[in-house]
This record gives C-alpha cells, structure tokens and sequence, in this order.
C-alpha cells in the first residue's frame, strides 16, 4: 500500500529556489544597510563638528580668547565625546572644522549649487 499523494515535506527543487529567493533578497538588501549605515556615520560626525565648533566659539567667547592652535587643542581635549564615529582626526582650518576621514563634507551647511535637490527659498 503505496500512497504516493501523502507525501509531506519539501521537494529539493523547491528549497533549492527558496534558497535562491532569500539569496536575490539578501544581495539587493545588504548594500543598502550597507549604504545607510555609512550615511548616518557621516551625518554624526558632521553633527559633532558643528557642536565643536560651537563649542570653540563659546570658549573664546567667554575667556575673551584668540583663535589659536593652543586653544583649539585645549578645547577639542575637554570635549568629551567621540567626534568621528570611525575615528577621523580633527583638525580646524578657515574657521572650519574638518575630519580627515569625511573630508568632503562642510560644517556650515549644505552646498546649494547645482544639485536641483534643494528646496527654494520662498
């Protein structure tokens, strides 16, 4: 007594394209991750700088201080937290502080040139 339509399980094709499915999926969506992860990493650090920065300000403010190496450095090691989350170095130039990893990237705001992206100013 053969039943043959009482078969229970999975066949090896179909594991086989279930496999290939999750594969497809898991290919399309770990660069993405990969991606949004990088993304946030910048837009920390740029966040941190633009607090040291003010940070800066506010020291030379209130010490009635000049805009010096010394200063900068002294700031920059009693600011307690992490500024890079990769662990760039910072350094100032033009008013400007700047990571040696996320170089590119300008602390006062976004560039509006050319990209079509901004919103207008009404």
């Amino acid at each position: 007594m053969n039943n043959k339509g009482n078969n229970k399980g999975f066949t090896l094709i179909e594991l086989i394209v279930v496999i290939a499915i999750i594969a497809i999926i898991s290919a399309i969506a770990i660069p993405r991750f990969s991606a949004i992860t990088e993304n946030a990493r910048r837009n920390i650090c740029e966040v941190n700088r633009h607090e040291l920065k003010h940070a800066y300000e506010i020291f030379l403010f209130q010490n009635d201080e000049a805009d010096t190496d010394t200063n900068f450095t002294a700031v920059l090691n009693e600011y307690d937290q992490k500024i890079c989350p990769e662990g760039g170095i910072i350094s100032r130039s033009e008013g400007k502080m700047n990571c040696s990893i996320h170089f590119d990237e300008d602390v006062e705001g976004t560039d509006d040139s050319e990209d079509g992206g901004s919103v207008p100013f009404l």
